[in-house]
């Protein structure tokens, strides 16, 4: 039970960096819109 509530907890980080990634890749463009 403790292997898969790591296996879990480790595919939800990994869920929220990938977001945060995609969040930071299109924070410029949205800025760069915004001057346009």
């Amino acid at each position: 039970a403790r292997e898969s509530a790591r296996m879990t907890a480790l595919q939800v980080q990994q869920q929220l960096s990938v977001q945060t990634l995609g969040i930071i890749n299109q924070a410029p463009n949205s800025l760069l819109g915004l001057f346009r």
